[in-house]
């Protein structure tokens, strides 16, 4: 193959990683210190993965699927 993958393989794969309970965020811990609150984004993967201490301590991949990191996004829970 080519390594990439189909329209619909993308569409799966998407819709897998979308969650599929209803548990509050505040659940979640930031994966490299696992104390604090994540709130930066990993783009292009998505991955809600980082507290903002940690994000300025990783560079190029995403910690949790090695994915390149081409920007983050600060969020903000309401």
């Amino acid at each position: 193959g080519t390594g990439e993958c189909s329209e619909d393989e993308a569409k799966a794969c998407h819709n897998a990683a979308l969650p599929t309970s209803a548990e509050p965020m505040e659940d979640s811990l930031c994966v490299v210190c696992l104390d604090a609150t994540p709130t930066i984004v990993l783009l292009s993967c998505a991955h809600l993965c980082l507290c903002t201490a940690c994000s300025d301590k990783i560079h190029g991949k995403c910690p949790v699927c090695s994915g390149p990191i081409a920007s983050r996004l600060r969020v903000y829970a309401s």
